[in-house]
């Protein structure tokens, strides 16, 4: 009975953890939101990654310190994931005032949708 218990709650642990492996932020170096703004996109994207379980990030800079917008998100998402343990499967919305840009990159199983061609699409 005990190893009943124990492998169920260890099960139930385990799709627990998988259920809520998603990471939700928003980093606004640029300051264009309000503290409201903020947490109404937070509330807005933890209701897409609950649905979708990828990680999403908005991220607002008005210096990328001379690299493209691409190269620079890319390097975010890549610090999040290596740093912070997001996982691979991740959406980063990038809002670059130094380059006047908008770009989305993503990584791991969303990649299969968001390739680099359809974000181009949709910032343009």
């Amino acid at each position: 009975m005990i190893k009943r218990i124990l492998a169920f709650t260890i099960i139930f642990f385990c799709f627990t953890l998988n259920a809520f492996s998603y990471s939700v932020n928003v980093y606004d170096d640029a300051n264009l939101f309000t503290s409201e703004e903020e947490q109404t996109i937070i509330n807005e994207s933890d209701l897409f990654s609950l649905k979708t379980d990828f990680s999403l990030a908005v991220v607002t800079t008005d210096f990328t310190s001379g690299v493209p917008s691409e190269e620079y998100a890319d390097d975010f998402l890549d610090n999040l994931i290596d740093t912070e343990g997001w996982q691979e499967n991740s959406l980063l919305f990038l809002i670059d005032m130094d380059n006047r840009k908008l770009w989305i990159h993503s990584d791991g199983a969303i990649y299969d949708v968001v390739t680099t061609a359809y974000a181009e699409t949709i910032t343009d």
